[in-house]
């Protein structure tokens, strides 16, 4: 029997065995899209949509590759995201987030290799480090997604994130560089669930989050579990909003969290740096690895895979990796940080460009995004009590609205 392409329009949710789980949950906010345009549209007056989709199912025959390139013409672009589609991907006990490979911008002429190059990704050393991280066993039926590209703002909403409060997070990039975000308090009953205050971010932001909130909300509630909903805000030259809904995947992981009391002595540390970009609640003791500390911007470009192995054999009993990213642009270091306890990152915008604090979420590992860290890893201008340094007590706060990093104070 001859394995077909399948279109994002079919109007049929097939299984998780033929175009495996990512492609499955687009398909559902498909069959959801017209509901949700009614309660929502309002707000987005260029319209609600998912960009325009196929499928390559699992077990296709990419030989036929002239059937790929005709399917991806009808899509009308010149520009295509080509996403991985695993069987095991975003289920209810493994989201894969960052395992498997997913390509953006690819031109028609490189549609086939990226293809290629994503179905390789199910065994891929991503996705067998992953298996040995939480003793799981994957197999190799891979599904590709290739989507239209779309331009706007990038933005991720969880509708319920792990804290010690019942909180959605909304954060969305800028046109001209950094994030709107958003930290919202949620009310849920039976049947219901309704957005409350702002607990912290960007106040000139707050319509437009509580309405993209509300969104991730009638997801949760039809697919059955919370949701990490990416999108993009477009303006299609009406200078009017509107909305593409990207991909929405379950959240896996525990998400009502509890802050153990604190006994430690304030006197003992100095406080460094806060910020609302944090993925949980903990509390972490330990000392600070500090990766690229010697060298010039970024941090993570002058040190080798090997180097940061050998840093972190030094710490068996674990510590606090502080560095530019986890994981971005071809750059993968968790799988060399295996002692690490907790994570914390100056590259880019949580959730937004890598899966940094998708994979600690995964993990357990209480993880901070912050601003200006960098300059603590090599500002000589720096008050010397302020910088890091490889080896220094550090103790990491996180209550899921917000966290802090504070150095310990070395006794004379």
């Amino acid at each position: 029997m001859t394995v077909e392409l399948i279109d994002g329009s079919c109007g049929i949710i097939h299984p998780r065995e033929v175009v495996g789980g990512k492609a499955r949950g687009l398909l559902r906010i498909i069959e959801l899209l017209s509901e949700l345009k009614k309660e929502f549209e309002f707000y987005f007056p260029e319209g609600i949509d998912v960009p325009g989709f196929y499928m390559v199912p699992i077990g296709y025959d990419m030989s036929l590759s002239d059937a790929v390139l005709r399917q991806a013409d009808a899509l009308e672009t010149d520009r295509y995201a080509v996403r991985s589609s695993s069987y095991w991907e975003d289920g209810r006990e493994h989201s894969c987030d960052g395992v498997f490979l997913s390509l953006l911008d690819v031109e028609r002429g490189n549609l086939i290799e990226a293809i290629r190059q994503v179905q390789a990704s199910a065994t891929g050393e991503d996705a067998q480090q992953y298996q040995r991280d939480f003793d799981v066993t994957f197999d190799n039926r891979m599904a590709v997604i290739v989507q239209k590209m779309v331009d706007g703002q990038l933005g991720v909403i969880y509708s319920k994130f792990s804290s010690v409060l019942n909180i959605t997070r909304v954060v969305k990039q800028l046109e001209r560089g950094g994030i709107n975000l958003a930290v919202l308090r949620r009310f849920s009953g039976p049947g219901f669930l309704n957005v409350g205050d702002m607990l912290g971010g960007d106040y000139d932001f707050l319509p437009d989050a509580s309405n993209l909130a509300g969104i991730s909300y009638f997801l949760e509630n039809n697919l059955g579990a919370p949701q990490r909903v990416e999108f993009m805000l477009t303006s299609r030259g009406s200078g009017k909003q509107g909305l593409s809904l990207l991909q929405s995947r379950h959240i896996v992981g525990d998400l009502d969290g509890k802050l153990e009391d604190d006994n430690e002595d304030p006197n003992s540390y100095k406080f460094i740096i806060s910020s609302y970009e944090v993925n949980g609640v903990g509390r972490v003791i330990l000392p600070v690895v500090c990766i690229g500390k010697q060298g010039s911007e970024p941090p993570l470009e002058n040190i080798s895979y090997e180097a940061v192995r050998k840093l972190d054999s030094q710490y068996p009993d674990g510590y606090i990796l502080v560095c530019n990213y986890l994981e971005f642009e071809g750059k993968k270091y968790d799988s060399v940080t295996p002692n690490k306890k907790a994570l914390v990152v100056t590259g880019p915008s949580m959730g937004l460009e890598d899966h940094s604090f998708d994979i600690a979420r995964q993990k357990g590992l209480l993880a901070l995004r912050v601003d200006g860290l960098h300059s603590l890893l090599y500002d000589l201008d720096y008050p010397e009590d302020n910088v890091l340094n490889t080896g220094d007590l550090a103790m990491l706060k996180g209550d899921g609205i917000e966290g802090k990093l504070y150095k310990a104070i070395t006794q004379e």
